[in-house]
């Protein structure tokens, strides 16, 4: 791929006539058929043109689709879909042939008509069932390359699931056939939707997903939409779905008596479904039932292996957070007392801290917390097999950092939210749950975090990111933490600078040195840049600014992609010194902690062509590492400047910059100290031990006990206070009972 090309498809545009020209039969058919049935004199239902326009609007997308060379498919492929589709939209037009029969049966009498409602409740019921089959191969076939390997039982959960939606809308439709197309189009649409969420982010659609809608609609410009071979092939199951609701239809019998009687038995009928559908919801634990599981840390892979219905339920299930094993407030607060008392004792610890929060008593600095959005040192990943040396001014600039190392996530290529989560509370998504975004599941104002402890001994407190204030719904969230100030594009950031994905780093740092200068106060300053966000195919950095690597093994696809993400990371790190040489000429004491949220998208690309047959876990861990540092303008007591290299959790990262900067902590923090001596990452995928290995939970006896112990911590921290009492007895009550 040559420097700065754009990533179109393969598909010619000339090719846009074939669905143009399907189009236009499709039309012709419509307009032959109603000018045909006015000259018989014959009724023609609305519906019998609308049918159509759905066929017709299927081949209109996809020329307009072809046109903008966003189509990678083969040519002769195109062409046999477009005929499909086609003649589709062309048996549309006949559908009135089917119905008059049974009409002519209405009309005789009680006998037919008695046969005609048998007829029609068979037929409906085979349509549905058919129709909802083509509906979830066309959900799958987008991105499920392992759809014909899914367990049978799978199928027929997810098969199951479809079906009692589309008969709920049916029966709520009156028996029309409007209700099951809605539910068909949206498992289409579904489908296509969860194809581009794969290759943007490689990870799978997750119930809370739905809740950032918003969030994802503001950055969805930065992707490029490229239509493949399956999302054709999908859309051709999608008019074969929709063909069959087009054939259901209720009896023409009028009257008023006859809509009363018919509600009498629709609407029940419909609450019958609803009540089936929320039993599927509700009452089965889907990996214990049915031996369904997810992997946070891989849900493609267990998407495709299970199906998306039947993943998406078992993520459904894990909404929740989770209690315990044996959970109680006193016990936890024991266990919590314990290890802060521990951290203590940690050698060396007693005199370092004896400077330290003598310093910061006399000098209180400020504190700053920079999250660099999808910040990662991709010259880990083997160098990317072509001398790649990762960012300069990071690695060889930051000598004097307080300390370094590698940083755990709990989320990879999106989740932006749950990074700063984890950061500014302390709290892990290991325990609250990863398929979740507390941001927009929870409350904050009882929550303890950074902003509202450094509130609490006089700091001034401020957040940053530029873009929109109610982007993961910060607005409301840091309102909720307590921070004084949230500079954002709605109030700050006119005319700023902008690269690749938004507003420059620098721009934010700018606004830091403003904060930090606007008072004499110490100030905690969170910033949470967006430049680097993805998608990486938008073309639009500048030619002198763009890496040029070749990476042996990767396609053009991902080349394109991974220049441009280390393009901005070029640009972030020459941010990054010009706000260090900042900070070092201001006259006024400020720490600053530094973090990547998460890794880029296509990093698991290289991840798997440079490391491929390892181990599952660790391997995939890799990608789920970023970078920090803490870092000081001042010479901190306590500490020594170098070779202070040490991996930790995104939980735990606020806690070792308090440490660090000699600030008070709490018990809970101390703790984390503590339990950092035998679980020197926790993060959702699982937890490493010192001696680099990652483990999942339950796997390893010895570390294991560590790990209860923080959960016991972490959710009389976080999630006691979103759990009922009730439900914390009763599986206090089912651990009791297990155990005898």
């Amino acid at each position: 791929m040559e420097e700065n090309e754009i990533l179109i498809g393969t598909t010619p545009p000339e090719f846009m006539l074939f669905p143009i020209v399907g189009a236009l039969i499709v039309i012709g058919c419509t307009i032959w058929h109603v000018i045909r049935s006015q000259r018989e004199g014959e009724r023609l239902g609305v519906g019998s043109i609308v049918w159509s326009v759905f066929i017709t609007a299927i081949l209109i997308f996809m020329a307009v689709w072809c046109n903008m060379q966003l189509v990678e498919a083969e040519e002769l492929f195109w062409i046999q879909s477009v005929v499909i589709l086609t003649a589709t939209g062309a048996i549309l037009t006949r559908r009135e042939k089917v119905f008059r029969t049974l009409v002519s049966l209405d009309e005789a009498g009680p006998a037919q008509r008695t046969a005609s409602q048998i007829l029609r409740t068979v037929r409906d019921v085979a349509l549905i069932l058919v129709g909802s089959e083509m509906s979830r191969r066309a959900l799958e076939i987008p991105w499920n390359t392992k759809i014909e390997e899914i367990a049978p039982s799978h199928v027929a959960i997810e098969l199951t699931l479809i079906t009692i939606v589309a008969f709920i809308a049916y029966f709520l439709c009156q028996r029309r056939a409007a209700g099951p197309a809605i539910v068909f189009t949206v498992c289409i649409g579904l489908g296509i939707v969860e194809h581009f969420i794969f290759e943007f982010r490689r990870a799978a659609i997750l119930p809370m997903d739905i809740l950032a809608l918003g969030t994802a609609a503001e950055v969805g410009n930065q992707y490029t939409y490229l239509l493949y071979t399956d999302d054709i092939r999908a859309l051709i199951y999608g008019g074969l779905a929709l063909l069959c609701a087009s054939f259901i239809r209720p009896s023409q019998s009028t009257g008023l008596k006859r809509f009363v009687t018919d509600l009498c038995w629709n609407l029940p009928l419909a609450l019958v479904f609803a009540l089936a559908l929320s039993w599927w919801i509700a009452v089965p634990n889907y990996r214990e039932d049915f031996g369904l599981d997810i992997s946070y840390w891989n849900t493609e892979k267990s998407y495709k292996a299970q199906g998306f219905l039947p993943s998406f339920m078992t993520a459904l299930n894990d909404l929740p957070i989770a209690v315990p094993e044996n959970y109680d407030e006193e016990r936890a607060e024991e266990v919590t007392k314990a290890y802060a008392a521990m951290a203590d004792d940690l050698p060396g610890r007693r005199e370092r801290r004896a400077e330290s929060t003598k310093q910061f008593a006399q000098i209180q600095p400020s504190i700053v917390i920079v999250m660099n959005e999808t910040f990662a040192d991709l010259s880990r990943l083997n160098k990317l097999q072509c001398d790649y040396e990762g960012p300069q001014f990071y690695q060889h600039g930051l000598d004097d950092a307080l300390m370094r190392g590698q940083l755990g996530m709990s989320v990879y290529g999106a989740g932006t939210c749950n990074s700063e989560f984890e950061c500014l509370t302390g709290n892990s998504l290991a325990f609250v749950g990863t398929g979740k975004y507390p941001y927009q599941m929870f409350t904050f104002e009882e929550v303890p975090n950074l902003a509202r402890q450094l509130s609490e001994i006089g700091y001034t407190t401020s957040a940053i990111h530029p873009n929109d204030k109610d982007n993961w719904n910060r607005r409301v969230t840091y309102e909720a933490m307590g921070f004084d100030e949230f500079y954002n594009t709605n109030n700050s950031f006119v005319d700023a600078s902008s690269f690749h994905s938004g507003i420059t780093d620098k721009a934010t740092y700018e606004k830091i040195i403003e904060v930090l200068n606007s008072s004499n106060d110490p100030q905690f300053v969170f910033d949470v840049t967006m430049q680097n966000h993805g998608g990486y195919s938008t073309n639009n950095i500048p030619p002198e600014r763009m890496t040029n690597y070749v990476f042996p093994g990767i396609d053009a696809e991902y080349t394109h992609q991974l220049n441009e993400y280390l393009s901005c990371i070029q640009a972030s790190d020459e941010d990054l010194e010009w706000f260090i040489g900042q900070l070092r000429k201001l006259d006024r004491p400020v720490v600053l902690a530094f973090f990547g949220d998460h890794h880029p998208s296509c990093a698991n690309v290289a991840n798997d062509a440079y490391f491929p047959g390892e181990e599952e876990l660790q391997h995939q861990a890799r990608v789920y590492q970023t970078e920090y540092f803490v870092w000081a303008n001042y010479d901190v007591a306590g500490t020594s400047e170098e070779g202070n290299v040490d991996n930790c959790g995104a939980d735990m990262l606020g806690t070792r910059t308090l440490d660090l900067a000699g600030a008070p902590l709490e018990d809970f923090q101390s703790a984390q100290l503590a339990v950092h001596q035998r679980l020197q990452i926790i993060s959702g995928i699982g937890y490493q031990g010192t001696d680099g290995r990652w483990h999942i939970p339950g796997t390893e006896p010895y570390l294991d006990t560590t790990y209860r112990d923080m959960s016991l911590m972490d959710f009389l921290r976080f999630g006691s206070k979103f759990v009922d009492e009730e439900e914390i007895e009763a599986a206090t009550a089912k651990d009791a009972t297990e155990a005898a």
